[in-house]
């Protein structure tokens, strides 16, 4: 058991009150993990289906669709072939309603300042339908391979990774999304059911030195918001300060009101009407707490804020920088050829690639209409890359296979017996139609995989499988 501070203590008194004792049993209680469905990646019931067959059980949390607690697991969630394939993400519920608050909708420019490791991220590309576009942001090189790991793994052509100091995103791209995701930095006290280690570290006066961080990132968030769009704010984090007080000020010193959050799912308080002697204007009643153990998941602050009227813009304020991805139409001589042979070779719809754009370089990327003509100054992951056309034969990407696997046709594998499936994964050949010659899109009961090489008569695999999968290699077929 961790040791409780005084300070933490008088903390949970102050805000809870009678309650206090409820809230501090849930710290360390480690609740069972909580998936949400990956829509991108195919249907509820059949990637369900699925994770039954690998042996898990689990139940719906009300209110927030799509999204399952694991009742039974005979193994780690992590390790499933299920979260291989990235049919699912596991996700903290509480974690998952700051996206739902901001509803980003297809076709809108949003910007996620602190993206990593992408589980909101991901969310709100599921929510858009992979349309419209997302500026997912993180200074951290590390932080930022594993999110763009997961946006590629969970299917999303809709982002772009940017890897900037979120202070100087207001200034960059100055009045530009529809919407802005912010969930910055914080003293993380509201997750301590799974991470009681917290304890170990925390101190009121952390908090104070993350709040001004909080403070810059949200200016910054207010400034790259269009007037009219919607900001969504949240921490995992219980402190006023880190909250409800930047609320309060970002009321006074820019031009947003707190909208209402409508949520109809587990119990949600409104936000603090006063502290240690401090009152909060009224409308903070507009923003959300939740508290662990009113919830299934972990403790969390959210507030939407909409910009109301346009800002000027100072003369210190940086100019657009940095340069155009370099984007070209699916008609354009430098892919149509290709893209054209991707059509005929696996049968695809004629009309699937227009409406996208490209970048041919050592990979072909997807993306969609809204990337072009913005400018970014220091960026990572883009698009989603679909094949490599400077190979002979040009191969595709396991993501390209996994994303183009809805729509073909032809030279489509089809697995249905888990001995095809493990011999698959562990790249030994596979018996096919002589006839059957390059790239095979290959899926599983129409989970897709990823693809293999025809020649001979025989499939070689080009799948890539982490050691750590267990399903169906525990299988011990």
């Amino acid at each position: 058991m961790v040791k409780v501070s005084q300070e933490f203590l008088d903390l949970i008194e102050k805000l809870l009150g009678e309650e206090a004792e409820a809230f501090l049993s849930t710290i360390g209680s480690y609740p069972p993990p909580v998936f949400r469905i990956n829509t991108l990646r195919g249907e509820e019931g059949k990637i369900l289906d699925l994770l039954r067959e690998e042996g898990f059980s689990f139940e719906p949390i009300e209110g927030l669709g799509f999204v399952y607690q694991v009742t039974f697991e005979p193994f780690p969630l992590g390790k499933s072939f299920s979260h291989y394939l990235g049919n699912i993400y596991i996700q903290d519920p509480s974690s998952m309603v700051p996206p739902l608050v901001l509803d980003p909708k297809p076709g809108e420019l949003v910007l996620d300042v602190s993206a990593a490791p992408g589980s909101k991220t991901t969310q709100m590309a599921s929510l858009m339908g992979n349309q419209g576009l997302i500026v997912a942001n993180d200074p951290s090189v590390r932080r930022s391979t594993s999110l763009s790991y997961n946006l590629m793994k969970c299917g999303v052509v809709n982002a772009v990774v940017t890897l900037l100091d979120g202070n100087r995103l207001g200034r960059l791209y100055f009045e530009t999304f529809d919407k802005v995701l912010l969930d910055p930095p914080c003293s993380a006290l509201g997750t301590l059911k799974s991470s009681p280690e917290v304890l170990k570290w925390w101190k009121l006066k952390r908090s104070e030195r993350l709040s001004h961080l909080q403070w810059n990132l949200l200016v910054s968030a207010i400034k790259a918001l269009k007037p009219g769009g919607v900001l969504v704010y949240s921490t995992c984090t219980i402190v006023p300060l880190e909250n409800e007080a930047l609320v309060e000020k970002a009321l006074d010193a820019y031009p947003v009101e707190l909208e209402s959050i409508e949520f109809k799912g587990f119990k949600v308080r409104e936000g603090l009407q006063s502290f240690e002697g401090k009152e909060f204007p009224p409308e903070m009643r507009r923003t959300m707490r939740i508290y662990p153990h009113e919830s299934p998941g972990e403790g969390f602050f959210i507030a939407k804020l909409k910009k109301v009227l346009p800002m000027k813009r100072r003369d210190e304020d940086e100019p657009p920088l940095g340069e155009e991805l370099p984007l070209v139409d699916r008609w354009h001589p430098s892919v149509r050829g290709f893209l054209d042979s991707l059509i005929e070779h696996f049968g695809l719809p004629e009309d699937l690639f227009e409406g996208f754009f490209f970048e041919r370089g050592k990979e072909l990327r997807i993306y969609p209409p809204q990337a072009k003509g913005l400018r970014f100054l220091r960026y990572g992951h883009r698009g989603l890359p679909l094949a490599k056309p400077e190979r002979t034969p040009p191969p595709l990407t396991t993501w390209g296979a996994q994303f183009l696997a809805r729509w073909a046709k032809d030279n489509l594998v089809e697995l249905l017996e888990v001995r095809e499936l493990l011999d698959f994964l562990k790249h030994r050949p596979l018996p096919l139609p002589p006839w059957r010659k390059g790239p095979q899109i290959v899926t599983f009961r129409g989970h897709p995989i990823g693809y293999g090489i025809a020649s001979e008569g025989k499939l070689q695999s080009r799948a890539k499988v982490r050691k750590e999968v267990h399903w169906p290699f525990c299988l011990g077929l």
